[in-house]
């Protein structure tokens, strides 16, 4: 939060949703209650409504998302919103650090778009790919190599065995949901992989569906690149 807020000024707003968290996560951002560029709240929530719910509370004209509590901010902000109103202004914009890095999925986009789009869904995976898909479709979508973030969460808690098999388990189960294929061609599945497999596929016919002809979206098409 220190590596956010000491790079922006008074004509930005911070938006932070706690899934009431039980690790000290919520009273450690009391101590920001009282700056005016903060709103925190708190929503029972996957990160998909997260995100929603961020975006619903916010009031810029411009929404700057996946800007994750977890994560340490290099002080490139700035640049990287002159980067956007210059390169690819009234686009979703994803940036990466690098073809397939999956410790920033930085996205920018003027607010009416994100209406037009309908927001962020009801996934607690894939909510981001689904919205660039949506944009990807509506021609309003680009990718850039940009760095924001200098060091990322690398989620140690996920590599128990009863938690992997969880994280795998609804990671498949909201691929499905989005028309995404949970493995390449070609790839090795284990058998606990298979396991998680089943029981997501089964659960992913009794939720929501969001899927679509569009399912063959890469988010890194050189088409989308915007150097």
């Amino acid at each position: 939060m220190n590596s956010l807020v000491t790079q922006i000024g008074d004509d930005y707003e911070v938006v932070v949703v706690d899934n009431f968290s039980k690790d000290g996560t919520f009273e450690i951002l009391q101590k920001y209650k009282d700056d005016p560029r903060i709103k925190l709240l708190q929503r029972r929530c996957n990160r998909g409504l997260g995100r929603q719910t961020a975006f619903e509370h916010s009031s810029g004209d411009y929404v700057i998302s996946n800007l994750d509590m977890d994560d340490i901010f290099l002080p490139t902000l700035p640049q990287f919103v002159q980067f956007y109103h210059l390169k690819c202004d009234g686009k979703v914009l994803l940036a990466n650090a690098g073809v397939g890095v999956t410790t920033q999925n930085v996205t920018m986009s003027p607010r009416d778009l994100l209406k037009d789009l309908g927001g962020w869904r009801d996934l607690q995976w894939s909510e981001d790919w689904d919205l660039w898909c949506r944009a990807a479709k509506a021609s309003r979508y680009a990718w850039t190599v940009f760095k924001l973030v200098d060091v990322g969460n690398q989620h140690l808690d996920r590599r128990a065995a009863t938690k992997k098999m969880r994280v795998r388990y609804s990671l498949y189960r909201d691929m499905l949901r989005v028309g995404r294929r949970p493995f390449s061609k070609g790839e090795h599945v284990n058998l606990s992989q298979r396991l998680a497999y089943f029981f997501a596929l089964l659960s992913a016919r009794l939720s929501l569906s969001y899927e679509d002809n569009f399912k063959n979206f890469d988010p890194y098409d050189p088409h989308f690149y915007i150097k």
